[in-house]
């Protein structure tokens, strides 16, 4: 072995960066170990080096690389490998690629071999004369595995002398004349054979060979000194190595790939020498590792010889039970990149905050799986200390001190202890614990019942009673939280706390203190059992006690019998709601019966009466449809006695003054309005108002003069109980269950103002009080309702008339934009001249093109032999129609707000059963009271912004009784204001199904027409 030409062969594959780093590491030390050893014709040299910390952050861990240099017997390189990356990556394109590691593993070599060489020849000489004195000798072993029957067996062959040794061939007659003249290790390995063979004379094989079993083999190997080379011959391979009585140094890598945890050992051959798998061959030596190793790693080692690594499935178990397994096993693990986070998490980090004094104290503690190297992530200490430093901790010494503000306590509270515990495991103190934030979970109330009367009892643990209105304060402003006297903080973020706040103000509302015990009447129980149902109060207990009140409420297996002597038969779906009628009238509640036009609501009501007889009911009705009314009850209820409070002052008074002696009195809106005084001292069991929309408007006398009535149980029957916004819900509400809806003022804010949250909340408390049913749910056997639109161009004179007042009108609205009462007059112009010009201007003598399409219409139709109805808000545009149709000799029926109530049930009745198939009705006066199921075609000559009134006019035919599929056709002239409000339209459709009939309210979308919405309408 030449130093020089080993040095010079390797220093030639390098590049000049490789060797001058390579110099760079060996001179600042950093090769941390280097051996070195010759089997059979090749020359190993080992390193380890570690990697330059001056390119790295004081977080990173240090890196430590092995690296491995072979030379033949001619000095030349056969050769070298590194963990590095570099020579990862640059191995795959140079052959032998020598890195920076390898020429500071070589120079190491070089350096230590020249010193000792220097040493030995000055401590030669004196060495020499030292070992002859002693002459002691020397003991070389030789090992070799047989196959005796399956089994293992060890024949030991042993060499000695004093310089160079040579075979022992008599060895039963060695190691029984063998003294004192071997080392104190040898001299044990020397007893043991002759220990062995005392014992048992047939040791001896051939003379020179000595039997051991296999399992007294790790007790002799125990024996021989760590120093010692053996020689072993294993399953026919030579090995020349020494034993080791430590832990096989396995190496593996932990990675994450493909959504799993793969294990990988090191390329390495290992070999078990018995069969308890308690010796190993691992990289060509013997180890005798410890029980802790051998317990763990025999289960990977079967598993490991199927297949190359290990693939476990991805999860925090798996992970912690392999980084435990494999601790145990080794402490050479190399931790992949890809699997970093995934241990950080395991490592669980934990928090123990505490309150000491007036100051709130962090310690951070992370429980590592075991002390791996690798495990210990400084970048995620570092991660973690930031998350702190995020709640405004900061760091003193080994613990983190809280120095924010009461905003900072509360996010901490809130939302950092929550976070922290997603990152770790957040450790209370008891201390701390006493200023937690107050939540819901703080809150304990319970529903108690005494003689039949109700109330509710609560604490919140934290806060006085006195403080609730200070916490209602701050609430409504938006406030996060609430500090208490005690320096708590109230969490008025949690959805919960606000809706129990809330309800204990509207439970509280008549009282001017607030108590721990709170009187609840029959409107406010179902307010809470709304709220503990759809467990927006899940702390109340007791709420059993109003289960009784609600089930019957919700008419749960209860059935009413219908009146024998009512003179009809009712449908199954008006059973039922006769049924939702009684119940709600037994029990003190009022209604709204909102089912779809024509579906029955009189006769529904009528069987309501029927079944109270003896009861006094007052019911208030359109004008148009007051004798329809009397004329429903002497059909089907000829028992009752009825009464009409019209005409004049002097007949009003004297039946008024005979009301008892009635079972029904019928009156009208605005006859109610004027005789309001009449009704003070009056009182009924039953108010039953008919088109209940009538009192939308809060304001109104009708409304004022409606409410004032006094009765037992009020009803509201209205198709459209919805028309423009929620105060018009809300106005009903306060006519038959006042104060349910709470007042005006907290109803805005609540609902119309409220979230969306808020307005599921009403849909819920309405719903059980309002019954309705739509006709495609109720009516298989109902006709279809085919609707149409005619687009219908203008004429060229028309167009010219139109466009030109549409300028005008827009130069005249940027002086007058927000005169609403200009701006709808304006409207009405363009309306008019869409339909008809001649209908402002006398002297225009083109014929309009929709009255064209109405005749077309009419003709097509008569041919059919069907019937018609055409409506219009214009009766000058009816007059128009009407005037072509007698040009045309088609006799027809007439109806506007001039014809009494009484002759609209003929003309009715005439249009229905006679001759006369066409009915041209304003659609102010046509909307409501009628019946005319003898309709086939219903036109809307000119489109209305409101849809309900048109479908209550489009009601008129498409009702119980009829036969015939209803056409319903809207004209429509293009290009003008009437295409958008057709489109205005569509956007007021949502406001009764969005609160009756939907799921989903938007509060943003119910509101009446705006000036905003009438000033798009001329864009």
């Amino acid at each position: 072995m030449n130093l020089k030409n080993m040095m010079n062969s390797l220093l030639k594959l390098a590049s000049s960066i490789s060797k001058n780093n390579g110099v760079v590491l060996f001179k600042k030390g950093l090769v941390n170990r280097v051996i070195s050893k010759k089997i059979d014709d090749t020359y190993h040299i080992y390193g380890r080096v570690i990697e330059d910390s001056s390119s790295r952050s004081n977080l990173e861990k240090k890196l430590e690389y092995s690296t491995h240099i072979k030379f033949n017997l001619q000095d030349e390189v056969k050769g070298v490998k590194c963990t590095c990356s570099q020579y990862e990556e640059n191995s795959k394109e140079i052959r032998n690629y020598t890195c920076s590691h390898i020429i500071a593993t070589m120079y190491r070599f070089y350096y230590e071999v020249s010193n000792k060489a220097k040493k030995k020849e000055i401590s030669n000489g004196k060495a020499e004369g030292i070992k002859a004195l002693k002459k002691a000798l020397n003991l070389d072993i030789k090992l070799k595995q047989v196959k005796i029957n399956n089994k293992n067996e060890f024949y030991i062959e042993l060499r000695s002398g004093i310089e160079k040794t040579i075979a022992v061939e008599a060895l039963g007659k060695f190691l029984l004349d063998s003294f004192n003249n071997f080392n104190k290790e040898d001299s044990l390995i020397i007893e043991f054979l002759k220990d062995k063979l005392k014992k048992d004379n047939f040791r001896i094989i051939d003379g020179r060979s000595f039997k051991l079993y296999e399992n007294e083999l790790k007790e002799f190997l125990l024996l021989i000194d760590n120093k010692k080379e053996i020689s072993l011959n294993y399953d026919y391979m030579n090995y020349n190595s020494q034993v080791h009585k430590e832990d096989i140094p396995l190496i593996f890598t932990i990675k994450k790939k493909g959504g799993a945890i793969t294990v990988k050992p090191q390329k390495k051959t290992i070999i078990p020498l018995d069969s308890n798998k308690s010796i190993w061959i691992y990289d060509k030596k013997i180890y005798l590792p410890s029980e802790k190793q051998l317990k763990y790693y025999k289960g990977i080692y079967e598993k490991l010889k199927e297949k190359d690594n290990l693939v476990y499935k991805d999860t925090d178990e798996n992970l912690k039970k392999l980084l435990f397994i494999l601790g145990e096993i080794s402490k050479n693990i190399i931790i992949d990149e890809s699997i970093k986070d995934e241990i950080n998490k395991v490592n669980t980090p934990k928090f123990y905050i505490s309150k000491e004094g007036s100051n709130i104290i962090c310690s951070l503690k992370i429980d590592y799986i075991n002390n791996l190297e690798g495990i210990k992530d400084e970048r995620n200490i570092e991660k973690l200390e930031m998350a702190l430093e995020k709640y405004r901790f900061i760091k003193r010494d080994n613990k983190f001190i809280f120095i924010g503000k009461d905003e900072d306590n509360y996010i901490l509270l809130k939302e950092g202890l929550e976070y922290l515990n997603k990152i770790g495991r957040v450790i209370l103190s008891k201390d701390f614990k006493d200023i937690s934030l107050i939540d819901y979970k703080s809150i304990v109330s319970r529903i108690k019942e005494y003689d039949g009367r109700y109330y509710f009892e609560y604490k919140v643990e934290g806060l006085e009673y006195e403080e609730i209105p200070d916490a209602l304060r701050e609430m409504k402003i938006g406030s996060t939280f609430y500090k208490t006297k005690r320096d708590r903080l109230l969490d008025l973020r949690d959805i919960r706390v606000n809706t129990f706040l809330s309800t204990i103000e509207e439970l509280n509302l008549f009282s001017d203190a607030y108590k721990e015990e709170i009187y609840v009447d029959k409107f406010n129980l179902l307010h809470l059992e709304n709220k503990i149902n759809n467990n927006r109060l899940p702390f109340i207990s007791g709420e059993e006690k109003i289960n009784i009140l609600v089930d019957n409420l919700k008419n749960k297996d209860k059935e009413y019998k219908v009146p024998e002597n009512l003179n009809a038969k009712l449908r199954e779906y008006q059973i039922i709601g006769y049924n939702w009628l009684r119940s709600i009238a037994d029990l003190g509640f009022g209604g709204i019966l909102a089912d779809d036009m024509g579906l029955g609501k009189t006769i529904q009501t009528i069987t309501l009466l029927l079944s109270k007889k003896g009861k006094r009911s007052l019911i208030i009705t359109p004008t148009s449809v007051l004798y329809n009314w009397e004329s429903e009850f002497k059909k089907f209820a000829p028992s009752l006695k009825i009464g009409i409070i019209h005409g004049s002052l002097k007949d009003r008074t004297s039946l008024l003054e005979d009301y008892n002696n009635y079972d029904v009195l019928l009156t009208t809106y605005g006859t109610i309005r004027r005789d309001v005084s009449l009704y003070e001292e009056k009182n009924f069991d039953f108010c039953i108002i008919d088109e209940g929309q009538n009192i939308k408007n809060k304001k109104s006398k009708i409304s004022e003069a409606v409410k004032s009535i006094n009765a037992n149980t009020k009803i509201a029957l209205t198709g459209t109980p919805i028309e423009n916004n929620l105060l018009e819900l809300w106005s009903i509400f306060d006519f038959i269950m006042p104060m349910y809806l709470f007042s005006e003022e907290k109803f805005k804010e609540k609902f119309v103002k409220g979230s969306d949250e808020d307005l599921i909340e009403l849909k819920e408390l309405i719903s059980p009080f309002i019954l309705r049913r739509l006709k495609e749910d109720v009516l298989e056997e109902l006709p279809e309702k085919i609707e149409k639109e005619y687009i219908i161009p203008m004429a060229t004179k028309q167009r010219q008339v139109y466009n030109s007042a549409m300028k005008e009108i827009k130069i005249k609205l940027k002086e007058n934009k927000d005169n609403k009462i200009l701006i709808l007059s304006y409207l009405t112009k363009l309306r008019q001249l869409c339909l008809d010009p001649s209908l402002l201007i006398e002297d225009f003598k083109e014929e309009s093109s929709k009255i064209k399409a109405v005749e077309e219409i009419v003709n097509e139709s008569l041919v059919s032999n069907k019937k018609i109805i055409i409506f219009s808000q214009f009766t000058s545009a009816l007059s128009k129609i009407g005037n072509k149709l007698k040009d045309n000799n088609i006799e027809y029926l007439y109806l506007d707000g001039s014809v009494k109530a009484k002759e609209r049930l003929k003309l009715a009745k005439e249009f229905n059963e006679g001759d006369r198939n066409v009915f041209l009705i304003s659609l102010k006066a046509g909307g409501v009271g009628l019946n005319l199921t003898g309709a086939n075609i219903v036109v809307h000559f000119d489109p209305w912004w409101n849809p309900a009134v048109e479908e209550q006019a489009t009601d008129r035919a498409y009702r119980i009784g009829q036969k015939n599929v209803v056409e319903v056709i809207k004209l429509i002239s293009k290009d003008t204001i009437e295409e958008k409000i057709i489109k205005l339209q569509e956007e007021k459709k949502e406001l009764i199904s969005k609160v009756i009939d939907g799921d989903v309210l938007k509060g943003d979308k119910l509101n009446s027409i705006t000036e905003e919405e009438l000033m798009n309408l001329f864009s």
